[in-house]
């Protein structure tokens, strides 16, 4: 167990090595501990990588700083944005940006904040290699206007900053991590709402509350603790026995809870199904062809596949852009419906009668091997020799590789449209390893991006999406759900943000209050 002295004053309980293990291990899970403050053990998948906000991914590792950063941005469960660090931002054009700041924050080291720390925290993201630095390619300069203001200066239109700095690459930390990141490896330096308090690595984290936290949220968790469970099966077996107060799970073992009389719910999160990625035909000619690709959209029955594997926890869809994006359209969800004897028609119009082979990318992570065998079945009759080629440990190298033209996969649904461009479709984009480039796309794009006006943008953006899909680049199944299970006997407030797909803890209160 690795613990560390308090940087702030505070009249909550510090715990032991032994405390610590019975808290989070015991048979039950108590509303209070014995000062009477409010805690809650939440298990979670994985361990935390680093304290390190630039190295934070979204999924359950996320918990772990979004308890002790704050973010220049914030957002509730529609996905509207609001003020965090940040008070107010403004594109005054598409390639300017202004952003006023709160000064009365104090890091949990006893620091303060100005733009100036501000602007070395996002000239550090910027040029720090690190899962977010990808959003910030569009900040050219950073300018400090006074102690709490700053501007940007874009080298292209990005109007998806603001919900950037939601997010990892939003976090604040103090003016001696910025000094000494090294310090973030083994402690956090923060200013949020929770203060880490000890650890043991990859099995239990404690974290208290922060008295300093001067931020908009109004917390009610005294104590916060994450036990490692990697199984959902074994996160499902602790919240029945008490050991824990919240879980993740997949729906069947949502039901399994609620059947026990535990709270569950869910939301509607990632879009899973084939990426068809060699647009061009360089390893599989046939998908140069956009009537092939066409013809596996028609060939997937998505009402079954998706009842299969997620049962009614799940939309299918034709689009990639999810719900809460401006690009989402309604009408495209069903714009390839089940036609097997029309995909078989333009498979014999593009020259492929007896259809062609398709190995297709997959990894056993998240399901995504059985998610694949359940289409597998509909690519077979229309002719398409669809195999399963397993590279979990390189899965990411085989499709930087251009080793396949067509992979399983998954992706957030996002709540911001230019971002899931960014993911998905730009030529740098991770899910368009080909560099895939075409004209009519990114002049919907540039005109997207540089649209200010809010109505005319997401009529703009829905263009993309809808040219997306009609040019087949992708033949997603569905967008299905992740779920959570809770004591509702202790714990209220559970909810997920928009596009997260672990419920935070910052509106979590005890039970009846």
């Amino acid at each position: 167990m690795r613990s560390r002295k308090l940087r702030v004053t505070t009249g909550v309980a510090i715990f032991g090595v032994a405390t610590l293990v019975l808290t989070s291990c015991s048979g039950t899970t108590n509303a209070s501990s014995t000062d009477g403050s409010f805690e809650v053990t939440a298990a979670s998948l994985e361990g935390a990588p680093t304290f390190d906000p630039v190295m934070y991914m979204n999924g359950a590792a996320y918990d772990y700083a979004a308890a002790a950063y704050e973010t220049l941005v914030m957002y509730d469960d529609e996905g509207n944005l609001l003020p965090g660090i940040a008070t107010a931002w403004e594109y005054t054009t598409p390639t300017e940006m202004t952003m006023d700041i709160r000064t009365d924050v104090v890091f949990e080291d006893g620091s303060g904040l100005d733009a100036e720390l501000v602007a070395a925290n996002l000239e550090r993201y910027r040029t720090t290699p690190g899962t977010y630095q990808a959003r910030l390619n569009s900040i050219d300069t950073i300018t400090v206007v006074d102690e709490d203001s700053l501007s940007l200066t874009l080298n292209t239109a990005d109007q998806s900053l603001p919900q950037a700095f939601s997010l990892s690459v939003g976090m604040m930390v103090s003016q001696a991590a910025i000094d000494d990141p090294d310090l973030l490896l083994t402690d956090t330096y923060g200013s949020g709402p929770w203060v880490l308090d000890s650890y043991a690595e990859d099995s239990e984290y404690h974290y208290i509350r922060n008295p300093e936290y001067s931020g908009p949220l109004d917390v009610a968790v005294d104590e916060l603790n994450f036990t490692v469970i990697t199984d959902l099966t074994a996160q499902l077996n602790a919240l029945l026995a008490g050991d824990v107060d919240l879980i993740s799970a997949q729906w069947s073992q949502r039901e399994t809870a609620e059947a026990q009389g535990f709270a569950a719910l869910s939301s509607e999160s990632n879009v899973g199904g084939i990426w068809l990625f060699d647009r061009a035909g360089a390893v599989v000619p046939a998908l140069a062809d956009v009537r092939v690709r066409q013809a596996i959209n028609y060939a997937i029955d998505r009402e079954a596949v998706g009842t299969a594997l997620w049962s009614e926890y799940q939309r299918p869809s034709s689009a990639v852009f999810g719900i809460y994006t401006t690009a989402y359209e309604e009408s495209l969800d069903d714009y390839y419906e089940y036609d097997p004897e029309r995909a078989m028609e333009l498979l014999a119009e593009a020259g492929y009668p007896d259809g062609f082979d398709l190995p297709i990318l997959a990894r056993s992570m998240f399901g995504e091997i059985q998610r694949l065998e359940a289409a597998l079945p509909y690519l077979e009759a229309i002719g398409i020799n669809a195999t399963v080629e397993d590279r979990t440990n390189d899965y990411f190298d085989a499709m930087t590789n251009q080793e396949y033209g067509a992979a399983q996969g998954q992706q957030n649904g996002g709540t911001n449209s230019y971002v899931n461009m960014s993911n998905m479709l730009a030529p740098n984009a991770q899910l368009n390893p080909f560099e895939t480039v075409d004209p009519a796309l990114t002049a919907l794009i540039q005109d997207a991006a540089g649209e200010l006006e809010e109505d005319a943008a997401a009529t703009k953006w829905q263009a993309v999406n809808e040219w997306v899909v009609e040019n087949a680049w992708f033949a997603p199944v569905a967008f299905y759900h992740t779920h959570t299970a809770w004591n509702d006997d202790k714990l209220d407030g559970v909810s997920f943000a928009a596009g997260q797909t672990y419920p935070l803890p910052f509106e979590w209160r005890p039970a009846g209050e």
